[in-house]
């Protein structure tokens, strides 16, 4: 049983009745990470099935090391997530640290540069990571902090770790959903305290941003913003959300005042979930459950 401390809260533990740990070789495990929330989920590739979701609340994290340490005293004494046994392992990182190049201009040896020019790369703390997105042909060139994929080397040393970015399974998601219209459509993941925004007109990837966000007025502003810069009408263009926002919130409420088709997102199709999970709100977890068409 993993152990809470002052640090992490777990809120969400899922286990379908047909998992076995001694298993694990058929199983893919996937890692939301952030500053403020880690999400653990399992998928059975034989049956493409999720049968795991855990979910936890992070507090009083202030520095990367930090965080990494605390990532590492909790999960340390999880029963199976530092398993050398996993058929794959698929981490995505949640930071303002990222940055798209058309993958006919991108050059590997010139990735720190390109991430360089649109944030404030430390070479020392952070790892560079790529992801090709061959469907919008666009690199998603991102970082890591070394604290956190050190401590992966030390637990798993010699297994292969597949890095992603937060941006990366949402995208992947918007394009598994397969729709295509001449319209733009703006997408929004919502979290406690930073918002992504995406814009697809198509099948193309228009626009992607993070901001933060503090309060849900800070939210409502950065929709405006990017709906008035692409042109989108609050009136009749629709807007469809992901994330951790309920019906009765007060910037769901907030949002329909200013926008009016504005929709919660259902789950990724082509991949079946435990009916424990079918349980949970269909907009939640897309960071999770879109790691599996990456």
């Amino acid at each position: 049983m993993v152990k809470e401390n002052n640090h992490y809260r777990q809120v969400v533990k899922i286990t379908d009745e047909s998992f076995d740990p001694q298993q694990l070789h058929a199983y893919n495990l996937y890692i939301s990470y952030g500053r403020d929330r880690v999400r653990v989920g399992v998928v059975d590739t034989d049956r493409n099935k999720f049968i795991s979701l855990e979910d936890y609340q992070v507090s009083h994290i202030y520095t990367p090391l930090q965080g990494a340490q605390v990532f590492n005293e909790v999960f340390s004494g999880h029963p199976y997530v530092f398993s050398p046994d996993w058929h794959q392992i698929k981490l995505a990182v949640n930071n303002h640290n990222f940055t798209f190049i058309p993958d006919t201009l991108f050059e590997a040896d010139a990735a720190a540069d390109y991430l360089s020019l649109n944030c404030d790369f430390d070479a020392d703390h952070e790892k560079i990571f790529t992801y090709k997105h061959t469907s919008i042909e666009a690199v998603n060139i991102f970082s890591a902090d070394k604290y956190l994929t050190q401590i992966w080397e030390r637990q798993l040393p010699g297994k292969e770790l597949k890095y992603l970015h937060l941006t990366c399974p949402l995208i992947a998601s918007l394009l598994h959903y397969g729709e295509r219209t001449s319209e733009k459509r703006l997408y929004a993941y919502v979290q406690n305290k930073s918002l992504c925004l995406l814009i697809m007109q198509e099948g193309k990837l228009e626009f992607c941003n993070l901001f933060q966000c503090s309060t849900p007025e800070d939210f409502l502003y950065f929709f405006v913003l990017v709906m008035q810069e692409q042109k989108l009408n609050p009136e009749h263009d629709r807007v469809t959300l992901w994330g951790d926002l309920e019906h009765d919130s007060a910037l769901f409420t907030l949002l329909r005042s200013y926008i009016r088709n504005v929709q919660f997102g259902s789950r990724p199709p082509d991949v079946s979930y435990s009916y424990k999970i079918e349980d949970l709100f269909q907009h939640h977890y897309l960071d999770v459950f879109g790691m599996h068409f990456c």
